[in-house]
């Protein structure tokens, strides 16, 4: 902006300079046609005064060394004048050139200027956006904060509601192993109850697809078909047995989570 505005102030300094300089190129060949006319009304006297002593040969020949003395300054007069007006069009044409430039370049910093203003407006609107996003990013963050705290304090709860189950279920699986009483389980494929001394290989059949268009897929047969894959019955019981490491990497991946959460 500043560059423009001084680059704006240096071609208008030299318009005006090309500009004085030309008045004076044009007084110095007024000035010059004066002196022509002076030399001129003065050829024509001497020329005159040539034709009235004529009869005087010294007066004639001091006349005719001033007559080529006049005619060289006469043809220097006009080749200084000729001189001058190339010079005073040239001036003339760098001043217009000048003043084309100075118009081009002003014109140039409205434009600058108004893509500056409407530049600051978008920024000035974006930053406003982003302000507001920043806000409502916060405000959701919070919200989440409180969320995973509760659900933190829930699922805390919960372990200790299944880890008081899980001694529960440790006493009764003693009660009922101590009075030799068998133990009816859940399988968790077939979804199917059965005892533990009667569970053999073939005990356990299931599909291994999905039931659509009036057939099983695995097999092709009809919906009630028995499965056709065959195995022993897993219960439910030997999932909820996993090592207790899981949970505590489970509860370790929550902190981390908090963590990151909070860090935000």
């Amino acid at each position: 902006m500043i560059s423009a505005s001084f680059a704006l102030v240096l071609a208008l300094n030299s318009a005006h300079k090309l500009s004085n300089r030309a008045v004076e190129l044009e007084n110095g060949y007024s000035l010059l046609q004066m002196e022509n006319e002076i030399v001129g009304e003065k050829l024509k006297g001497m020329h005159l005064a040539i034709q009235s002593i004529a009869t005087r040969k010294f007066l004639e020949e001091k006349l005719m060394e001033e007559l080529v003395h006049m005619s060289t300054d006469l043809y220097s007069l006009g080749k200084l004048q000729a001189e001058t007006a190339s010079s005073l069009t040239l001036c003339t044409t760098e001043k217009d050139r000048a003043h084309e430039d100075a118009l081009a370049m002003m014109a140039n910093y409205h434009e600058v200027r108004a893509d500056r203003d409407k530049i600051a407006g978008q920024a000035k609107d974006r930053i406003v956006a982003l302000k507001n996003e920043l806000d409502h990013s916060i405000e959701e963050l919070e919200r989440l904060r409180g969320d995973f705290s509760k659900l933190e304090k829930k699922y805390k709860d919960m372990g200790e509601e299944h880890d008081k189950l899980r001694q529960k279920l440790k006493v009764i699986r003693m009660k009922r192993k101590q009075y030799g009483e068998g133990e009816e389980m859940l399988c968790r494929k077939c979804q199917k109850t059965y005892l533990d001394s009667e569970n053999f290989n073939w005990s356990c059949r299931t599909h291994t697809s999905e039931y659509s268009e009036n057939m099983w897929w695995c097999c092709g047969r009809g919906k009630d078909a028995p499965g056709c894959q065959v195995s022993k019955h897993e219960s439910k019981e030997d999932e909820d047995n996993e090592p207790r490491d899981q949970e505590e990497n489970e509860r370790r991946l929550v902190s981390s989570i908090r963590c990151s959460v909070s860090d935000r």
